[in-house]
């Protein structure tokens, strides 16, 4: 991972539509590198797909939670599924966008993109009413911040160090 993988992600990552010809155009970078950059990104797993930026106001998502859930390991034992298993669950719900498990006070958290605040609370009703919920916490967001399009070259290449470290640890 270099400069010039840095250039050509950034340049995807504001675009995933963008051409090898366009990626060149704005990079600087030769057509042939940039096509054989982007193909070893792919092979290494480093671009893992392309996706859209979709507008959630425009779909009638408006309001916007993060829930964080306390969870009951009795009632995982009993179904016989590991805890880290509840956002395999969680992400089948249409109206969660993330899931992750977390430490802290509490096991996990989900991102919500719900069309109101009724929406939200019926959601977060049906939650609590789950064997394997013992508590939520729910902050809904008041205004967003625009997703950064950039990476920082530091953080990229620390992350793909650390990833190889492991590869070779295993």
């Amino acid at each position: 991972m270099d400069e010039t993988d840095l250039k050509i992600l950034n340049a995807l990552k504001e675009n995933s539509k963008r051409s090898v010809r366009d990626i060149s155009k704005i990079t600087g970078i030769p057509s042939t590198t940039i096509h054989s950059r982007i193909s070893r990104l792919k092979r290494e797993g480093i671009i893992r797909r392309y996706t859209i930026d979709v507008d959630m106001e425009k779909l009638g998502r408006v309001t916007t939670a993060y829930v964080m859930l306390l969870l009951n390991p009795q009632a995982f034992r009993k179904i016989k599924h590991p805890e880290n298993e509840v956002t395999d669950e969680l992400l089948k719900y249409p109206i969660v966008e993330e899931a992750a498990t977390i430490t802290g006070n509490r096991d996990a958290i989900i991102k919500i993109r719900a069309k109101d605040i009724n929406e939200l609370d019926e959601f977060i009703v049906d939650l609590r009413s789950k064997d394997m919920i013992v508590r939520t916490e729910t902050q809904v967001v008041l205004h967003e911040g625009r997703k950064s399009p950039k990476f920082d070259g530091v953080l990229v290449e620390s992350n793909i160090l650390n990833t190889q470290q492991a590869r070779k640890a295993k």
